[in-house]
């Protein structure tokens, strides 16, 4: 078999000087054509597949779509029908804009079935398209510089079409690749094989110990007038393009003949199957009779989803196949010969490729678009049932009996559809439902409303409405979700607004208008929005040890700023890290981010603080100083007190005391020892029992409770903790 080769070597470009950029040309095999009248056919697309170059047209193309063309790169391949993928990756771009491409079905100035342009492939990306091409036809695929840039980029092909598409089996259906006996002096000997089917300029070459026969069939007659062993080979070759460039696509097989001088016919059997004519040993004469041929009969058959067909023998036949012909050996009455069978068969699996919304005057509708991949087309036909339902009705009430359905809510509908195909004397119904969830207040619209995916919070994005006749649209209605300000003046004129965005998050940014008096739909785009730093609450904390609390979304470090002692964290890059610090006092840490290319600093004061070892004189004084009567009033009436240590902040707590009756009202206050403030207030027993309710003060620390009236008084020292 002969296989076209692709040689592809590449150049390693070398950067050199500040904001230098200097691009080598591959070396590229098979050579592109400036045009793609001069292309060189190629066997298949597939031998593109790992192709590697830089662009080096100097000639525009006016065949492009939207007239693009700058510097296009042509390729003309030979198609072998099916689905094709071809994938492109950019490497480095000298103007940093991309490359764009496509394929064209004629030249000069075909068809264009598929592309990618407008956006452009940009440097250092991947883009793919996906067509189903018509077999033995050539195709033309082009690559072109947006705004005549020069890319390194590589091909990738995929076309799903097996090496040898059209197996020839054996020479005779003889597995053996031994035919024997045949007799010297035969006369018409016929060989054969299997016909090839859907090739395209296809021919049969036949050889007889390396010389070439001169029939181009799947069937030949040979006088064989010599005794001796001969080899019989046959292989099936494509001649295509101008340059009648011939790809070897099937074989070659080969079989061995062995012939002898002929013997007495010894009384042979009357009856021979027809593929048994060539193994009659009776060169000498005598009576014998060979049978027709059978025709193949036609089977038809076809089922839901993926049931294959199963023929007599419980061998399986999945997918669509078209005057498929199965072989059955010995399979005739009463003489158990070879028959064999047309098949054709079809699969009903309709999918949807994708639902289309449309909208008229402010009404959205939505109707599925069908893949007709997934259609055998070997002379099926359809009749469908349609029903549209609430996928939240148990019910499942009528909606609508059309394919497309107008919409007045958002929600999930579904579409069940009967159908019934027949393929000749056969015929089948099968049921399927496909579901869709649509938002009228958010209807997807990336080809209409353009915008970037994501933006650092402190950017200022832009959003417009991708159409060609924006000038006959006289209002616009423009809504954003989230914190942020449309900055454009009078937006619901514009058809492109920027926006400033004050917090992260996923946002929505939606458009409607009215042209010729008819509401549009809203579309809508989502755009990642990545957030400012936030480094966290400031903190006042008792202790040299505290826990940081910036945005665990977010990836950073930490410094310190400032401080009066040295600060040591556990891990600077967890943004709940542990710090520890020598000395008392208020101490600033930066929190600085890096959130893909958005860079933010934020920071954070924390307050360390620690208890004194014993009263001072001012605190002292303080106590002394608050209630000169109570001071002096030293009665021998004795309380004492139990209550809760350490209390949380802002907490109504019991105070149990050892009085037996009740007690007129206490009065109290609580002194913090760090900063000395001071909290008063009144409490009262309850229903006359020595039981008190007092509240503790709204900030933590090292208090002083003082518990006094007339009577009596009590100083307890009482630990306040957060209770945030």
């Amino acid at each position: 078999m002969h296989i076209h080769k692709l040689l592809v070597s590449f150049f390693i470009s070398l950067f050199s000087g500040i904001g230098a950029h200097q691009s080598f040309q591959a070396q590229c095999t098979p050579p592109t054509a400036t045009q793609c009248i001069l292309s060189e056919t190629l066997c298949s697309i597939d031998d593109l597949n790992g192709y590697a170059c830089t662009n080096n047209s100097k000639i525009a193309s006016e065949c492009l779509p939207d007239y693009i063309g700058e510097n296009t790169d042509w390729w003309a391949f030979n198609s072998k029908g099916g689905e094709v993928s071809i994938s492109i990756t950019t490497g480095l771009c000298q103007k940093n804009m991309g490359l764009e491409f496509g394929i064209m079905d004629d030249c000069p100035c075909g068809k264009h079935i598929a592309g990618k342009y407008n956006p452009c492939v940009a440097a250092k990306s991947v883009q793919k398209i996906t067509v189903n091409l018509t077999a033995c036809k050539t195709y033309y695929l082009w690559v072109d510089g947006c705004s005549g840039d020069v890319c390194d980029f590589t091909i990738n092909t995929n076309s799903q079409v097996p090496p040898d598409p059209y197996p020839l089996g054996y020479i005779n259906n003889d597995t053996s690749k031994l035919i024997q006996p045949i007799c010297s002096g035969v006369c018409g000997y016929e060989f054969y094989i299997h016909p090839v089917k859907n090739a395209c300029n296809f021919k049969y070459l036949w050889t007889l110990d390396g010389d070439d026969l001169p029939w181009n069939s799947n069937q030949i007659k040979l006088d064989l007038p010599n005794e001796g062993d001969f080899t019989l080979c046959v292989e099936v070759r494509e001649s295509i393009g101008f340059n009648n460039l011939n790809c070897s696509i099937s074989g070659p097989v080969c079989t061995k003949l062995m012939v002898h001088d002929a013997k007495p016919f010894p009384s042979p059997p009357s009856i021979y199957c027809y593929e048994n004519r060539n193994s009659i040993v009776c060169c000498n004469g005598g009576s014998y009779h060979v049978l027709d041929l059978p025709e193949p009969v036609d089977v038809y058959f076809i089922s839901c989803g993926e049931e294959p067909y199963v023929d007599m023998l419980g061998h399986s036949w999945p997918g669509c196949r078209q005057k498929f012909e199965i072989y059955f050996p010995k399979s005739t009455i009463p003489y158990h010969c070879d028959s064999s069978i047309l098949l054709t068969t079809a699969t009903i699996n309709r999918e949807i490729r994708y639902w289309d919304i449309a909208c008229t005057n402010g009404i959205v509708q939505i109707k599925p678009v069908w893949d007709y991949n997934k259609i055998c087309s070997v002379g099926e036909t359809f009749e469908f049932d349609y029903n549209w339902y609430d996928q939240s009705d148990p019910l499942k009430k009528t909606l609508s009996t059309d394919l497309m359905l107008n919409v007045n809510h958002s929600g999930s509908y579904c579409l069940n559809i009967g159908t019934k195909a027949e393929l000749d004397n056969q015929s089948a119904y099968c049921n399927k439902s496909y579901c869709y969830t649509i938002n009228l207040d958010s209807i997807p619209g990336k080809s209409i409303l353009i915008g970037k995916d994501s933006i650092c919070a402190s950017d200022k994005s832009n959003y417009y409405l991708n159409r060609m006749d924006t000038a006959d649209i006289k209002q616009y209605e423009w809504t954003i979700s989230g914190t942020g300000s449309i900055l454009t003046p009078n937006p619901n004129t514009k058809s492109s607004i920027d926006i400033h965005w004050t917090s992260g998050g996923l946002k929505n940014i939606c458009v409607r208008y009215v042209k010729n008096n008819m509401l549009s739909c809203r579309y809508c785009i989502q755009t990642f929005v990545k957030s400012n730093s936030n480094a966290g609450q400031d903190q006042k904390i008792l202790g040299l040890k505290t826990k940081l609390a910036a945005d665990p979304n977010q990836s950073g470090n930490w410094k310190t700023i400032s401080g009066t002692g040295l600060a040591v964290f556990v891990n600077k890059n967890n943004p709940n890290s542990s710090v520890t610090v020598t000395k008392k006092g208020v101490y600033l840490f930066e929190w600085a981010t890096d959130n893909s290319k958005c860079i933010g600093k934020d920071t954070v004061a924390v307050e360390f603080y620690t208890l004194p070892k014993r009263l001072n004189q001012a605190t002292l004084d303080l106590l002394k100083n608050q209630d000169s009567e109570f001071v002096q009033n030293k009665l021998n009436f004795e309380i004492d007190y139990k209550i809760k240590n350490p209390v949380l902040t802002n907490e109504v707590f019991t105070v149990f005391t050892t009085a037996e009756k009740q007690v007129e009202p206490i009065q109290y206050s609580w002194i913090q020892l760090v900063n000395y403030s001071k909290f008063d207030g009144l409490i009262n027993n309850l229903e006359g029992t020595p039981i008190f309710e007092i509240q503790s003060p709204p900030f933590p620390g090292i208090y002083l409770l003082n518990l006094y009236n007339t009577r009596f008084q009590k100083t307890l020292k009482v630990i306040v903790l957060d209770n945030r």
